[in-house]
């Protein structure tokens, strides 16, 4: 979409559109989302759900609207699994460093833009936690 015009450009999607989705280890289109985010690196996706998978997974694509294709170029699972089933956010530190919050799952990692984890909040209490973002300020 031409955000000064309003005018639609072109449209994502697993097959039959203008960029179609190419996933990895023969991940389908049956993805229940929550977050997608456009950032200099690409698209990030939080994935609630991937087809039979019940884990979150963070995706990045390389989008190329000459070629009319969208690449997979990262998938983050969290080891072990983590389920969201509702919400999910994620932040793109100054370092490119990026956090994810799974809400519904009381979890947060961070994670370097290799897809390493760096680190993890995990409240193992059974309850969810919310959004936010890291203020380096607060840290020594």
């Amino acid at each position: 979409m031409n955000v000064y015009s309003g005018e639609l450009g072109w449209i994502l999607d697993a097959a039959g559109t203008d960029l179609a989705l190419a996933y990895q280890d023969g991940a389908g289109p049956t993805v229940l989302s929550h977050e997608l985010q456009f950032t200099d690196g690409g698209l990030l996706a939080f994935v609630n759900q991937l087809g039979e998978d019940k884990c979150t997974h963070v995706m990045r694509f390389s989008v190329d609207a000459d070629r009319s294709t969208a690449d997979m170029e990262l998938v983050y699972r969290p080891d072990p699994c983590r389920e969201v089933f509702a919400m999910g956010g994620l932040d793109v530190r100054p370092s490119g460093n990026l956090v994810v919050s799974m809400t519904s799952a009381g979890q947060i990692d961070e994670i370097t833009p290799e897809g390493e984890l760096r680190h993890r909040l995990n409240t193992e209490f059974g309850f969810g936690v919310g959004y936010g973002e890291r203020v380096d300020s607060l840290y020594p």
